[in-house]
This record gives structure tokens, C-alpha cells and sequence, in this order.
């Protein structure tokens, strides 16, 4: 009987680009899935600090269309203002994880929310972001940053 070395050249010629076509057609989006039908809550971009007395004012403004925003995470960034590097990396903390019903939230107007930190030092700086989450905890983007010199007065 003699061997038909045709057919399994033929199957390899076939086969073998069919696979690899195969493999190389996968979406191509590298990340966690992300159902479809989420809605994120909107980012703050108006985020400002301002010295007021013996604390940093956060100031924004956040229309939640969707009704999505259950929780706000304000992160500090402190650093001494005498011999630390301006340019350089920030590491930031988180200084508040809560509702955004607290009531250490001022909501003077609609849409505009105030926090008060109280828990700053004189000749430091310090930045701010802040993000909006919902109540399956997915987040927004950070915030734009907000930076103040905190300097005491007599």
C-alpha cells in the first residue's frame, strides 16, 4: 500500500494558518471585562483647595445625572514645603471613604459640595484628588489635582 505523502502536507498547509488565525483574532483589548451596562459616575474636574482659617476648603461640583454616585474617596498628598521636591512622584493617602450624604460634606448650592480638613500642619503642602464611586464600588477617574500651601497665621 503505498503512502499518500500529499495529505498530511495538504492538512499541515491548512490546518496550522487556520490556528493560528484562530489564536491571533482574539478582541485585542487587554483588561478586566466590563459588562456593558455599567455606568461609571462622571469625574470632577473642578476640584479646588483653598486656605480658610486653620484648614483646607475642598471645593467641586458634580452634576450625577445618572444617579449613580453613592461614595466620595478624597486623597491627600502632604509633603513639607522646606527641602522636599516639588516635581517629584506623590504618594497619596486616603483621608476620607464615605457617603456622600455625610454630613461633613457642606452643600451650600446644588451640585456644589465642601470639605473641610482640619487636620493640616503649617509649612506643608498639600494636593488633593478626588473619586466618585457607586454603590457597587466602580469608580471614576481620579479628579483634577488641587494644591494649597497651608501657612498659619498669628
Amino acid at each position: 500500500m503505498p503512502l499518500n505523502v500529499k495529505q498530511p502536507m495538504l492538512c499541515h498547509v491548512i490546518v496550522i494558518p487556520l490556528l493560528l488565525a484562530l489564536a491571533l483574532s482574539s478582541c485585542g483589548k487587554i483588561g478586566d471585562p466590563i459588562p456593558p451596562d455599567i455606568f461609571f459616575p462622571q469625574s470632577i474636574t473642578d476640584l479646588t483647595a483653598q486656605v480658610e482659617k486653620r484648614a483646607v476648603v475642598l471645593r467641586w461640583s458634580m452634576k450625577d445625572r445618572s444617579g449613580t454616585t453613592a461614595r466620595i474617596r478624597i486623597l491627600r498628598n502632604e509633603r513639607d514645603t522646606n527641602g522636599e521636591c516639588p516635581g517629584c512622584y506623590r504618594e497619596y493617602t486616603q483621608l476620607v471613604d464615605t457617603s456622600l450624604n455625610d454630613a461633613r460634606f457642606r452643600q451650600p448650592e446644588k451640585d456644589v459640595f465642601y470639605y473641610h480638613d482640619g487636620e493640616v500642619r503649617s509649612g506643608y503642602s498639600y494636593s488633593y484628588l478626588i473619586v466618585a464611586c457607586d454603590a457597587l464600588n466602580y469608580c471614576s477617574e481620579k479628579s483634577n489635582m488641587a494644591e494649597t500651601d497651608f501657612q498659619e497665621k498669628d
